[in-house]
Formats: C-alpha cells, structure tokens, sequence
C-alpha cells in the first residue's frame, strides 16, 4: 500500500473522512507513525537483499547498491563465501585477490523514509494492516481514558500480530534443519 492508501485506512478506523482538507490536516501525523511501525517492522524481520557489484582494485563501494546498507550479511561468488573486512569507512569493502569478477553482496538495508502520497515499503503486502492498527493505536493513546484502552488493545494485537508474521517472514539462514545420526 501506499502512504497516501495507509492514511486513508488509517482515518476510516478512526472514523474520520478523507478529503483533501481532513488529509491535509492529519498528514503529517500520520506519516509519522507510519514511519515508526515500518521502523519496528524493519526491526523485528531485517529484511535482506542480493547485489551484484563489481569490485575495483579489490575495492566494493556500497554506495553502487540499490538500497542504503545497514549490514553486510556476506559477499559471494559462485556460491563460495569470499573473505572480506571494511576498508577506510563503512562505505568500503576490502575483498582481497578479486580485482574486476563481479561479485554478490548479500545485506540488510535500512527502510525508506515514506514522505510522498505514493511512497510504499519493501515490506510484505501482509504488513499492511499492521502498520495502519499502529497509526491507529498510536492516535488513540492521546485520547480519554476509554480511547487509551482501545490504544493498549491495539498495540498488543499488532505485537501479537508481529510475531505470527515473523514465524512465516524470517531470514533463510534462521530455518535450519540439522541431522544428528
């Protein structure tokens, strides 16, 4: 979804219209706490990606990557793992021996900041309705007492929530099946 779809959602739930006056009158808080659920949800699931880069004078510089780099997770080539360390910052990968064979940087990115009415997220299209129960939650802890109670309720449905989608979203390399003869 959209920012603009998850604002929309978002004001049905609260049981406010969407013309463009109410929009405009919400938008900026609403795109905040749409920005914190993602933050959280990129947290907790870590979302990875695969990268071709050519090395230069057994240089990588992470800024060829399509996404901005929180992690390297590891860097391949042909299905082998190639040694590396960080080279002068943390934009530099120092890959020992490799000079121009192109290689596959395996990483975690950080989430795009949602600014614009189209902006969306990497995120599973089943994070959705989580994000929109957290720009609701999040609204309704600043009301009266009953409001802060429906608050609680949704902010413990979208941990819960969380946590079954982590089961069916988490990384390769965390299911393992082992045989011990």
């Amino acid at each position: 979804m959209t920012l603009l779809q998850l604002m929309y959602a978002a004001l049905d739930e609260l049981e406010r219209p969407h013309d463009t006056e109410t929009v405009a009158l919400w938008r900026e808080r609403l795109t905040a706490y749409a920005n914190e659920a993602v933050s959280d949800l990129y947290t907790t699931f870590r979302p990875w990606r695969r990268e071709t880069l050519t090395p230069r004078h057994g240089v990588l510089t992470l800024s060829g990557l399509s996404r901005t780099c929180s992690k390297v997770l590891g860097i391949e080539s042909g299905g082998m793992r190639i040694p590396f360390h960080y080279g002068t910052g943390t934009n530099e990968l120092i890959v020992p021996g490799w000079d121009s064979e192109p290689l596959t940087v395996v990483y975690r990115y950080a989430p795009t900041v949602l600014q614009n009415d189209d902006d969306s997220t990497d995120l599973p299209a089943a994070c959705d309705p989580l994000i929109v129960l957290y720009m609701v939650a999040r609204d309704r802890a600043h009301g009266d007492a009953s409001a802060q109670n429906g608050s609680r309720l949704r902010l413990s449905l979208y941990e819960n929530q969380k946590r079954r989608l982590k089961l069916d979203y988490d990384e390769p390399s965390g299911c393992r099946i082992y045989n011990y003869c």
